[in-house]
């Protein structure tokens, strides 16, 4: 065991005991890569407890305001606010220590340190303090509160569910290394060597090569059997096919790897998935057309014609190769080669019209599917803006924006983030009324101005 070093000397911490801070500060103190981080941890601790979570000034001054997580009614840990991240502090008591002393070579080295420096409270146990700068050093921390506190009862489950990821990305890649799959599941490397070791006795053909070419690997030929599903990996696939039109099964992209995998075994034309819009029955009976045009069209490699209205309200004429369909921000968009651009494009689907399907073939390229990053049609570049709206529009906000933008104020609500400088931006501002003041940049505000003024005179 390392030799016990003196620990390291608090960082800044939010002290004032009578000023309770509000999550707004606590995220611009600790930092946005600090605080996404502890979120990260955060539903780390959620996958395996009740978790319940006070802001609380638990001990002195020289401590300060954290985050007091509990399990049902027992501690599970204190997460301190610091100046540019967090510092957990986690009490194990003497039967615990000797879970802990169990498990010690498995840990990181600085978790190793932080244990050996742990204020001494009992025998053997303490007080932990980790000041955390990483997100490597994520897993050990719930693997030291779990010598604390039983988790929910799915502890098998977990890693059940680890054991069926990594079987569906070999079935799905050649080969990986050890390390990589380490940093996959945000676990040690020892851990996904006892996973493998775990696998392989339960007859599954996987095998591990040294060298600079090895890796971890299936038997060729390899192909998952449904008995190799458990009842509830079935339900879970099933839940996946029945509400992908939805996207919003907040457990997906897991789900439609295992899928991807199972089918490499089973005859399955396609995923029926419903993209019918709320509507006429001619509305709906036209999106089913086109979500089954698309369909023959990426199965069959055929290319696809249609006409496309862009932002501005232009009809250009597509050939299209198409190549997936892609969900992003509440509306359906096709990915595919356009030959007219001879580049990848991205077509929102509610702005094709006559879409029809050609008898032309094409062959699949990898190259003619990236990047996908620029939507078809002029949106302009992106703008740096800063805005201030009045918290009774918050509902529209949460659609529009992600959380880590939004700056919550006493009744308003700062927004930091990109957006492009289009007519599309402007008539989205103007939505909002008296509720947005454009903050930044200056240039965004006067062309708001004129458009207002114009809007005015015409009256």
């Amino acid at each position: 065991m390392a030799e016990k070093i003196r620990y390291e000397k608090k960082k800044t911490r939010l002290t004032e005991k009578y000023q309770q801070p509000p999550e707004s500060l606590i995220r611009i103190f600790m930092g946005i890569e600090a605080w996404k981080r502890l979120m990260r941890f955060e539903e780390m601790l959620r996958e395996r407890y009740d978790v319940s979570r006070e802001i609380r000034f638990p001990f002195g001054n020289e401590y300060g305001w954290s985050f007091r997580y509990s399990h049902k009614k027992s501690l599970l840990l204190y997460v301190f606010f610091e100046e540019g991240g967090f510092c957990c502090t986690i009490s194990i008591n003497d039967k615990g220590a000797q879970e802990v002393d169990s498990i010690f070579g498995e840990l990181l080295p600085e978790i190793q340190a932080s244990w050996l420096n742990r204020y001494a409270c009992g025998a053997d146990g303490g007080w932990l303090n980790r000041s955390v700068i990483s997100d490597e050093e994520l897993p050990d921390l719930i693997r030291l509160v779990g010598v604390k506190v039983k988790p929910k009862k799915i502890g098998a489950k977990m890693h059940e569910g680890r054991h069926f990821r990594i079987l569906y990305i070999l079935l799905n890649n050649e080969r990986v290394t050890a390390p990589e799959l380490a940093e996959e599941f945000g676990v040690s490397v020892r851990t996904i060597y006892r996973d493998i070791d775990t696998m392989s006795a339960a007859g599954i053909p996987i095998y591990m090569q040294g060298g600079r070419k090895g890796g971890i690997y299936l038997l060729e030929g390899y192909r998952l059997d449904k008995i190799t599903l458990s009842k509830t990996e079935q339900a879970e696939i099933l839940l996946a096919l029945q509400g992908l039109g939805a996207v919003q099964y907040p457990d997906i992209d897991p789900v439609l790897l295992k899928l991807g995998a199972l089918f490499m075994s089973q005859n399955r034309d396609w995923i029926d998935v419903d993209l019918t819009r709320w509507g006429t029955a001619e509305t709906v009976h036209r999106d089913k057309e086109l979500f089954s045009i698309l369909r023959k069209a990426i199965t069959g490699l055929r290319r696809i014609h249609f006409e496309y209205y862009s932002a501005k309200g232009e009809m250009t004429v597509r050939t299209v190769e198409p190549a997936k369909l892609i969900y992003r921000c509440r509306a359906w968009y096709l990915a595919g080669y356009c030959l007219m651009r001879q580049e990848p494009r991205v077509f929102r689907l509610s702005r094709m019209k006559k879409t029809g399907l050609t008898e032309e073939l094409f062959e699949y390229s990898p190259e003619k599917e990236a990047p996908y990053f620029t939507l078809d049609g002029n949106y302009g570049p992106l703008l740096n803006v800063r805005l201030m709206f009045n918290k009774s529009v918050a509902y529209r906000l949460y659609d529009a924006f992600e959380d880590d933008t939004m700056i919550r104020q006493d009744d308003n609500i700062i927004v930091e983030t990109q957006l492009p400088d289009s007519e599309w931006l402007y008539s989205f501002l103007l939505s909002f009324g008296g509720n947005v003041t454009i903050l930044e940049p200056e240039n965004l505000r006067q062309a708001v101005k004129e458009r207002i003024l114009q809007a005015l005179s015409i009256i």
